[in-house]
């Protein structure tokens, strides 16, 4: 969205990018929200159903591992499956786990103590991405299933090609 800085005249045009990694992170999930427990989702099989390459699922599953939101079984029947429950999960935890800490590019971290004494362009910065945390916190995993079908048409909406069935019996 634009931010307007009327004091100078301009717009600063700001975008919330989420990335490929985190977008197959979060399809991954919510497949793995709809198994049933004990069901270890195999990275090819996830592959197969999102029309992705095995390799770079797995690299996907590695950071969703790593930051404790899945466990990984090895072995023959292994795979992945959810450690905790969908709502608990949220978007945050899921971009944080895909592209890191959401934090500002400026100022360095400040503390919010001292967000007053910044700059105006620098507390609508700490402002904006303090309201993106909120909202991705916000969202469980769990709410994210009770509305998997978009009431009106949406070309736009990438999650309209994810080849993941929803299921919201299932949840």
């Amino acid at each position: 969205y634009d931010l307007e800085c009327p004091n100078f005249g301009y717009y600063v045009h700001v975008v919330m990018i989420l990335t490929k990694t985190t977008e197959l992170g979060l399809q991954g999930i919510l497949f793995l929200a709809q198994q049933k427990k004990g069901y270890l989702v195999n990275p090819q099989e996830l592959a197969d159903r999102m029309g992705e390459s095995s390799t770079y699922i797995a690299k996907v599953l590695r950071l969703l591992a790593r930051a404790e939101l899945i466990r990984s079984h090895r072995g023959v029947s292994g795979g992945f499956e959810l450690v905790r429950s969908p709502e608990s999960l949220t978007l945050l935890d899921i971009v944080e786990a895909c592209q890191g800490p959401i934090r500002g590019n400026y100022c360095a971290e400040t503390p919010a103590e001292q967000v007053p004494l910044m700059c105006g362009y620098h507390q609508a910065m700490h402002e904006l991405k303090e309201s993106c945390r909120t909202v991705l916190a916000k969202w469980t995993i769990a709410h994210i299933l009770t509305l998997p079908v978009a009431k009106v048409p949406s070309p736009a909406c990438r999650f309209r090609r994810v080849r993941i069935q929803f299921d919201v019996a299932a949840v």
